[in-house]
């Protein structure tokens, strides 16, 4: 999604500056792409099953959210926008929420399911 929005703001650069927006095209572009980046790296680490794997979801979703809600604090100046503070506060909880409770459990490969097990080893074989 953030690799799109970079896609978007670099496609609307040249109208988006004549909008009454107080956060740069460009930033929103650049934010967007470096976002768009760590997250497909995120997806080689969970798709590799690498041990810190875990970990490091749950510190790049809280990262990414912190940083959504510092661009609410800083770039917000409208009134209608401060009134969508609660859904995305909502919003925020329930990923957050959502990555805890899928990522629990323990990270040590004695304690993953079986099938997990033999699917890494299956695949490094190859």
């Amino acid at each position: 999604m953030n690799l799109i929005r970079a896609g978007l703001a670099f496609h609307q650069a040249r109208t988006l500056p004549e909008l009454p927006f107080a956060l740069s095209p460009w930033l929103l572009m650049g934010s967007s792409l470096v976002w768009g980046g760590l997250f497909l790296g995120l997806g080689l680490v969970l798709w590799r099953a690498w041990p810190r794997g875990r970990r490091l979801t749950l510190l790049l979703i809280g990262l990414y959210h912190l940083h959504i809600w510092i661009n609410h604090l800083v770039f917000d100046q409208s009134e209608a926008a401060r009134q969508r503070w609660p859904l995305a506060a909502l919003n925020s909880a329930l990923v957050i929420a959502g990555a805890l409770w899928l990522l629990r459990g323990s990270t040590s490969s004695e304690k993953r399911a079986p099938h997990l097990d033999q699917a890494i080893t299956s695949g490094s074989r190859q």
